[in-house]
């Protein structure tokens, strides 16, 4: 993104150096506002050490202050302040960040207790600030951590459509639906390449490889077979959920006592939380579309770390002064675990170290453009030191430009030629010889960009370029946010 958005595409979608220097989609699959972030940061910082340390410390600090308007919703300022402190120590955000370092599902935190303020304020009286304010945190977490979107449908759908339907709400259920086709609308320039193009790699390869099946990776559980795998991580997640799943209980019966029903609601949606994480619900997860996708059952602890930490700001509510201990105990608890965490698995990334890394020698088999033969054993293949441009006859190659998204070739071929570039296909490709358009040829057995030039002296330059699907997510996402600010607009002068 860093890259792409310093040649001055505006949606850079191609990694061109990964997968040995032939590219990789994974611009295509993965959600873009965390590149979209560290890559215009890193523009100012100079490297991206320092762009990633700045955006963790900004959106943590956010992160904060979205859960504490959220508690606020159960708690006065105190039982606020406390439930907010355990939220940002939470175990489970510590391995995200120092074992999994799973960047996208890190700045989800932002996003969850803005979504789960909107639902209160909206089972309170709906109004459409509130909608809109679900939409656009909505909005905000697909194009951050799609699979954390889904998560919140799984755990947080349910309850809500139980209250709408136990209210008698029925309103509320188009309000719903007319709020998730804005979500769907407004990321449609993510959304819609994604669901069209999502065929065209070897996505399957995510929950085929031996670490990504979703049924070896239940806590609580001794996969056996051929599928079992080493989980080093296992102990880790399984000693956060043991804490997030005590301070749900302890908390929980404190909050219970006040009868609210927004409370009973959020336990209800910690308890599917916990149940997704063990095998028991393997029924669930076979009947629920995409819930192969997340592979880790224990993802959803960032689900019941949210609802947890929410119960300790109702349970602070309704304590006794006598009582508070308890909160002040699982906040020393959770800094302990914290800081104990990140001293034993944290690691010293520098800039330096980045910049010397060998970024074109990573393979994303998951990402890899269908077409390529022997996918699977890609990283083996002789091809250290191949040119990046190569002909089928004696010709002289300048390469002129090589940049994220774009190719300038000079080609002077004594004889007709076939020129082919170190460049998987993928929909987007386009080509121009001494500027009129030309037909690329995809080329066995690696999938790779091939162009037919005449003898002579010619200029070759080979774009990445929109394709129709990708204008017309774009498009739609333009409307769709145009629509919504007139809605308020509207809003804002009839209230006037």
């Amino acid at each position: 993104m860093a890259r792409g958005l310093a040649d001055g595409v505006l949606h850079p979608r191609w990694m061109s150096e990964a997968n040995r220097g032939f590219g990789s989609a994974a611009l295509m699959n993965y959600p873009p506002l965390g590149g979209y972030l560290t890559g215009a940061v890193s523009l100012l910082t100079g490297d991206l050490v320092s762009a990633f340390l700045v955006i963790l410390l900004v959106v943590t600090a956010l992160s904060g202050v979205t859960f504490y308007i959220c508690a606020r919703s159960l708690a006065p300022p105190l039982g606020s302040a406390l439930a907010t402190a355990l939220y940002l120590l939470a175990p489970y955000r510590s391995i995200d960040l120092h074992a999994r370092f799973a960047f996208a599902e890190v700045l989800a935190f932002l996003w969850l207790p803005l979504i789960v303020k909107f639902l209160f304020d909206l089972q309170r009286r709906p109004r459409l600030r509130s909608w809109t304010g679900l939409v656009v945190a909505g909005t905000g977490l697909v194009v951050t951590h799609v699979l954390s979107a889904l998560m919140v449908l799984v755990v947080v759908g349910p309850v809500v459509l139980w209250v709408v339907l136990r209210e008698r709400r029925w309103s509320s259920i188009a309000g719903l639906l007319a709020a998730g086709l804005a979500i769907v609308a407004l990321a449609a320039f993510y959304l819609l390449p994604l669901s069209v193009d999502r065929d065209l790699t070897y996505i399957e390869y995510l929950t085929d490889a031996w670490w990504g099946d979703w049924r070896t990776n239940f806590l609580l559980s001794e996969p056996s077979g051929p599928m079992a795998v080493d989980r080093p991580i296992q102990p880790l997640v399984e000693a956060s959920f043991w804490y997030s799943l005590v301070l749900l209980v302890v908390s929980a019966g404190f909050a219970w006592r006040s009868g609210d029903r927004v409370i009973k609601g959020v336990v209800a949606a910690g308890a599917i939380a916990i149940l997704l994480q063990l095998e028991v619900s393997a029924l669930l997860w076979r009947l629920l579309p995409g819930m192969d996708l997340l592979q880790f059952p224990w993802r959803f602890q960032s689900l019941l770390a949210l609802v947890s930490c929410l119960l300790v700001a109702g349970g602070a509510a309704r304590m006794r002064w006598k009582t508070g201990f308890l909160v002040g105990i699982a906040t020393a608890a959770a800094a302990l675990f914290a800081v104990l965490l990140w001293r034993g698995i944290a690691y010293d990334v520098t800039a330096s170290a980045v910049a010397e890394a060998d970024i074109g020698g990573l393979v994303f088999k998951e990402h890899m453009p269908r077409g390529v033969e022997d996918w699977q054993r890609f990283e083996e293949l002789p091809l250290a030191g191949a040119a990046r441009v190569v002909t089928t006859s004696a010709a002289s190659v300048e390469v002129g430009e090589w940049s994220s998204h774009r190719r300038r070739v000079g080609i002077t071929a004594a004889q007709p030629a076939q020129v082919v570039l170190r460049t998987f296909y993928y929909p987007g490709w386009e080509a121009t010889l001494d500027g009129v358009p030309v037909d690329l040829e995809v080329l066995p057995p690696l999938y790779t960009l091939g162009v037919k030039v005449p003898a002579g002296e010619h200029l070759l330059e080979v774009q990445f370029a929109p394709t129709p699907v990708r204008v017309l997510g774009s498009v739609v996402s333009v409307l769709a946010a145009g629509l919504l600010a007139l809605a308020n607009l509207r809003r804002q002068r009839r209230t006037a």
